[in-house]
């Protein structure tokens, strides 16, 4: 899977081992969070013990289902390993609860069974079936279900869409035209906007910026849009290994605090993490690998400090603009700095980085010529210590705005098709063949909207309402949020030939002998 660029996490949830090294409904490790690295998913299934004891499978899926830190958007499945059938004994989970906490989470369900062990056919091939998962014999080699699970992910399609009126808790209506082998398909539905959302309050922010005496409790308050949730707060001192986690307690107005005990607060950092659940809903925050890569408290020393003058004048369109910065840090060690900076037009960062050893803490950068167009430019600084400890000029939600003049727009529409670029131009031989180069990107005529970006050039046509794309590159799905908590990301489609055909509307497009990457 990771040779065909699927990002994939694994976790890893036992149950039932030998003198209670797992216990029967199932225990959860690496605190919820999905495996980074698969030599710590190694270690902890090496340190597994099996046992012919109580074994509720049923518990400890449901268990994975509510605690496992799921990463958002992503295709989920479950995989059961087991030689016996499911103990009722103590579980209060049916086959069809377990169903629909399976199906509500849109997780697919794989079994690797015994089914001469009493009833484990009857108790997990429904599962499977329904939700559209395999049982597999405990004998089976398990390169068969992974080919399966990989041939199932790199054919199934998730479809992301963004609201125009994101606040509203109003019931949607959602439909979905789908044309594929020149047969159209409508799919419809309606869902009602319940997302868990997490956030840190500004008083908890205000932590990162100034060293935090050691030895000292830290609070911690956090925004939750559920009063139902249950918070945990994950922490880990400088000198530790592992997470201790406490639950946080509701206050009012949607706020649940908690605190970082002394005995974790040494120097020269502390890390923590918070996680929310509801009902088979978690989250957590940082929302991406937040056990590997969780908010970072400077203990005793204070941050690294950028001083920076923005530019106040408008600068002109193709033209490399010089960015300086310097960095005071009374620490001996390097810093890294990095420069995040896009167009207007953008709406993702591109980003520019150095090292900066003690002796040398001046900071330049150069955003490219090519980078200089739209209505304005966006940048922000980011400076990060070895420990992980960072300060900011700017933020991607609050950057530095540099306005950009002499930049022009040209669009060519073809059929359903419309296709904006820095260039287009005909060609000199066939009149109804147009080039478009520099910064294009593709869009339907009646939403107007830019949904796909490609950094190559592409050709239109006129007369066969076609769009055709450069065989070395590929396309780029354009602002598209992970979930509501993430900012905006161009996402890799597509590498490969492709065309897109303007005499349908909406358009369909086309890949040709190339590698997809949804």
């Amino acid at each position: 899977m990771k040779s065909s660029g699927i990002d994939y996490r694994l976790g890893l949830v036992p149950f039932g081992g030998l003198d209670n090294s797992s216990v029967p409904n199932g225990t959860i490790l690496n605190y919820g969070s999905l495996y980074d690295q698969n030599e710590s998913l190694l270690d902890d299934i090496n340190q597994m013990q099996m046992d012919g004891s109580t074994e509720r499978a049923y518990c400890a899926i449901s268990n994975a289902i509510q605690h496992i830190a799921w990463r958002s958007f992503a295709l989920k499945y479950i995989i059961l390993i087991t030689d016996e059938d499911n103990d009722v004994n103590g579980c209060s989970i049916d086959q069809n609860a377990l169903i629909t906490r399976l199906t509500q989470k849109h997780i697919f369900f794989y079994c690797y069974i015994d089914d001469t062990a009493g009833q484990a056919s009857t108790h997990f091939s429904p599962i499977a079936e329904a939700t559209q998962g395999s049982i597999f014999q405990i004998t089976d080699s398990m390169l068969t279900v992974f080919s399966q699970l990989a041939t199932k992910i790199t054919s199934t399609y998730l479809i992301q869409y963004r609201t125009k009126d994101a606040d509203s808790s109003d019931t949607r209506h959602v439909v979905v035209k789908i044309n594929a082998d020149q047969q159209i398909q409508t799919v419809e539905g309606t869902y009602t906007p319940d997302n868990l959302q997490l956030s840190l309050t500004d008083d908890t922010k205000t932590i990162f910026s100034n060293a935090q005496p050691a030895l000292t409790e830290i609070p911690i308050t956090v925004h939750c849009s559920s009063e139902e949730a249950v918070i945990k707060l994950y922490v880990k001192s400088s000198e530790s290994s592992s997470y201790s986690c406490s639950d946080m307690a509701y206050t009012d107005s949607g706020i649940y605090s908690g605190a970082i005990p002394e005995s974790f607060v040494l120097s020269p950092f502390v890390n923590f993490y918070l996680s929310a659940s509801r009902d088979d809903d978690t989250i957590t925050l940082p929302v991406k690998d937040a056990s590997l890569s969780p908010f970072v408290i400077p203990i005793g020393y204070d941050p690294p400090e950028i001083t920076h003058t923005p530019e106040t004048q408008s600068i002109l369109a193709y033209n490399f603009h010089v960015i300086t910065a310097s960095v005071s840090f009374d620490r001996d060690e390097d810093v890294q700095m990095t420069l995040f900076y896009k167009s207007s037009n953008e709406y993702s960062y591109n980003a520019l980085s150095d090292s900066l050893p003690v002796t040398q803490r001046d900071f330049e950068k150069k955003i490219p010529s090519a980078s200089i167009y739209g209505n304005h430019i966006e940048y922000y600084m980011l400076a990060e210590d070895e420990n992980g400890i960072q300060s900011s000029f700017g933020s991607s939600d609050d950057p530095v705005i540099v306005d950009v003049m002499g930049y022009t727009v040209t669009q060519k529409i073809t059929g359903s098709i419309i296709v904006y670029a820095d260039v287009i131009a005909q060609d000199t031989i066939n009149p109804n063949k147009w080039v478009a180069t520099g910064n294009v990107r593709i869009g339907t005529r009646t939403g107007g909207s830019e949904l796909l970006g490609i950094t190559s050039t592409i050709t239109l046509n006129t007369a066969t309402l076609q769009v055709e794309g450069d065989i070395e590159k590929g396309l780029i799905a354009l602002n598209i949020k992970r979930n509501v908590n993430c900012a905006p990301e161009n996402f890799p489609l597509y590498h490969g030939r492709f065309s897109i055909d303007g005499n349908h509307n909406p358009p369909i497009i086309n890949l040709i002998e190339g590698d997809s990457k949804m």
